[in-house]
């Protein structure tokens, strides 16, 4: 019984963990976005680098925005749906890796 409870304890820690970090990331490249297409007094190399950084979850609302500048509506639905894709993601991540550091926080030391 007390395995069941650690095991979702762990479980809950571990969507907290990975919506916070998703969130954060996401969010950022939203605003990223917006502050491009409607601020062009963004420097070339702050806009380069954050670029790279945030290339996953800029690609298509870049695309959106460049089809069309004025698309709030279009890149918040596509950042929606790129949100819970890489929560998803990021879920696996820290599950794995909280995962193998119990294991290794459990071996006995020689």
């Amino acid at each position: 019984m007390a395995k069941d409870t650690t095991k979702k304890k762990f479980f809950i820690e571990n969507l907290k963990r990975s919506f916070l970090i998703t969130f954060t990331y996401v969010s950022g490249a939203t605003i990223y976005c917006f502050l491009v297409s409607y601020s062009p007094n963004v420097s070339a190399v702050l806009d380069g680098i954050l670029y790279l950084i945030l290339l996953p979850a800029v690609v298509f609302p870049t695309l959106i925005l460049y089809a069309d500048s004025h698309a709030m509506t279009e890149v918040l639905i596509c950042q929606t749906l790129t949100f819970f894709v890489f929560w998803i993601m990021i879920f696996k991540i820290v599950e794995r890796f909280r995962r193998h550091k119990i294991k290794n926080d459990n071996k006995p030391v020689d």
